[in-house]
């Protein structure tokens, strides 16, 4: 089983000072914030751990807690939307190019009756 912390009392009147403070502000204008300082924060964190762990610095391990952050802060995983949309609109697709043969597949049956029919 993995040691759980438990946060000094410091630390979380801190956090509840900075989530109060975030209540008051507007969240479209919060989100952007955020959204803007990610990228810079997130390579300083990565320069840390990499100088911290040197040879031993591990690529996936820190791709897994890259996605363990995005869900925790309630987001898709970095990279997975792309991959996403782009299924989405490969399964689009897909769905055309079936209505579409399907569709031909019917005319050409009814064009088959109509000529048996003469």
């Amino acid at each position: 089983m993995g040691q759980r912390t438990v946060p000094c009392p410091t630390v979380l009147s801190h956090c509840h000072e900075l989530e109060a403070r975030a209540e008051a502000l507007d969240p479209d204008e919060l989100e952007t914030a955020r959204l803007s300082l990610r990228p810079e924060e997130e390579k300083r964190a990565v320069s840390k751990a990499e100088d911290a762990y040197g040879e031993s610095y591990d690529y996936a391990t820190m791709r897994e807690a890259k996605d363990r952050v995005s869900d925790l802060l309630g987001e898709e995983p970095i990279g997975s939307k792309p991959r996403s949309v782009r299924r989405d609109l490969q399964q689009a697709q897909e769905k055309v190019r079936e209505h579409v043969q399907e569709r031909r597949e019917r005319l050409s049956g009814k064009e088959k009756e109509n000529t048996w029919e003469q």
